[in-house]
């Protein structure tokens, strides 16, 4: 249970000395750094009754600054037939806020009850009036004769003592010895005194006071107690959540501070300020930093760099390219690729691309138009993977499978449109194939080409096109292919 408030008391003890009430002041501190409300809460512990003690300087409910503090001047009125002894009571703070589970017991404080005070009479008694009468006329006698130069001395004066810097208990019995008693005044706060110490006096040191008077001294308040210190869990490496409950078990408020990349997965706690392990105040405020979040890099190795500029585009990446001579390989292969597959990347974070080139070529001349098409402009993109058989020697209608990939911002709405060139044009007796992309707007499809003819035909090239929703071309590519058809299929059913 937290405690935002702290009370505090110069003294445990009320002294009713044969008097039915009397008065002690508490002082409530908010211990934290923001503003809060809380009640006053007066708590009588048996015998003590409730109705003997009441606040009577303002609303037991009350705001407090920051560090704030507030005075709280409690009455305590005994009944006339209350049996000597002591009686205690305390006050209790709880907050407005969270009464549940912020609040703060404060000290005991006794009453000490010197002797039954005589009932009150129920009538007033009628012999007394002439007994006033004959006193009114004695005094009036008295009077005269002082005025005269006669009568009684005046009441007898003592010089009020010194008692700054005192005790509470030191100063009163200094006051008892010169036959004054001793009043609790307000509590007050001055730099440097000792708490419980007499910091003010009414009246003055020096000026004459009647024997029998009471002085009203002032005592130091008391510091407000040291925080409550815990140690602070460790919380990094685990989900956010869980670190968010482990600290309000420990008595901690939260605050997130700017999430951190560090390559981790996202959502976990990558630091918390204090540390963990350390010790801070009961309440105080923690601050986690979390994993930022992040995008697992696709593996584009071994894809043709159009194909590998389409992923990461997908995955919401940027690259940047190197060349390197690799005749093994297929140019504009990508051989690796920086950040590793798999690994975690900040959003349009650059990829970097070792692309595979011929000796003396530059694979990436169009580099600039594939930046344009791909990166800054749009996702529609389609490319031939993989040609089956190629080279191939088909009869007339034999299907040769062609494998492609493909990426469009119209979803299912584009299709594909691939077509058997020969020198150009339209292969003799070949057609296009068709096929609709789908919903997710990127994939990889496969089509036939067939060419039906009585003679030979050679396919040297196929036409990649992908058309939006409207007819409109949003890419176009050629692949070069070496088909050979023959007529064996049509001469066979002519036969």
């Amino acid at each position: 249970m937290s405690r935002s408030f702290a009370i505090t008391t110069p003294v445990n003890t009320l002294e009713l000395a044969g008097k039915a009430s009397g008065e002690v002041t508490l002082t409530v501190t908010n211990q934290t750094d923001r503003a809060l409300r809380g009640t006053a809460r007066l708590v009588p512990i048996d015998p003590t009754r409730k109705e003997w003690i009441r606040v009577v300087d303002g609303e037991e409910e009350r705001s407090f600054a920051p560090k704030g503090t507030h005075q709280y001047k409690v009455k305590v009125d005994v009944p006339q037939d209350t049996p000597k002894g002591a009686y205690t009571f305390r006050m209790d703070f709880v907050s407005s806020e969270n009464p549940d589970e912020d609040s703060t017991p404060g000290p005991a404080i006794a009453v000490k009850v010197a002797a039954s005070a005589p009932p009150a009479p129920n009538k007033f008694p009628m012999w007394i009036i002439p007994v006033i009468a004959v006193v009114v006329i004695g005094i009036g006698i008295g009077l005269y004769f002082a005025l005269r130069g006669g009568g009684e001395p005046a009441a007898e004066t003592v010089d009020v003592p010194d008692l700054k810097g005192k005790t509470v208990e030191e100063a009163g019995g200094a006051l008892t010895a010169l036959g004054l008693a001793s009043r609790m005044g307000e509590v007050k706060d001055v730099a440097g005194a000792k708490p419980g110490t007499v910091v003010g006096q009414t009246p003055a040191a020096g000026e004459k006071a009647p024997k029998g008077s009471e002085v009203e001294i002032n005592p130091q308040a008391a510091p407000p107690p040291p925080p409550d210190e815990v140690a602070v869990p460790v919380v990094t490496g685990k989900p956010v959540d869980s670190a968010k409950v482990a600290l309000y078990e420990a008595g901690f408020s939260i605050k997130m501070g700017e999430p951190k990349f560090t390559g981790g997965a996202p959502g976990l706690v990558v630091g918390q300020i204090p540390a963990g392990g350390t010790k801070a105040q009961r309440g105080g405020v923690v601050e986690l930093l979390a994993e930022k979040e992040s995008i697992v890099v696709p593996s584009v190795l071994q894809k043709m760099v159009q194909d590998a500029v389409v992923a990461l585009k997908h995955a919401k990446l940027d690259w940047e390219p190197i060349e390197e001579v690799n005749t093994s390989v297929t140019a504009g292969t990508v051989l690796r690729q920086a950040p590793a597959p798999g690994a975690r990347a900040e959003p349009e974070s650059v990829v970097k691309l070792t692309v595979a080139k011929a000796h003396g070529r530059l694979v990436l001349v169009d580099l600039p138009m594939l930046r344009a098409d791909l990166y800054k402009l749009k996702l529609d993109y389609a490319n031939v993977t993989e040609v089956t058989p190629n080279p191939g020697n088909l009869s007339s209608g034999g299907s040769a499978m062609v494998k492609l990939s493909y990426a469009t911002q119209h979803g299912a709405a584009a299709r594909i449109v691939v077509t058997p060139l020969t020198g150009g044009k339209l292969s003799p007796g070949g057609s296009a194939a068709a096929v609709q992309t789908g919903k997710e707007g990127k994939g990889e499809v496969s089509v036939a080409i067939r060419v039906f003819t009585a003679g030979s035909v050679k396919v040297d090239e196929l036409q990649v096109q992908l058309f939006g929703p409207k007819g409109e071309v949003l890419h176009d590519v050629r692949k070069a292919v070496t088909l050979s058809y023959h007529g064996t299929f049509i001469k066979k059913i002519i036969r």
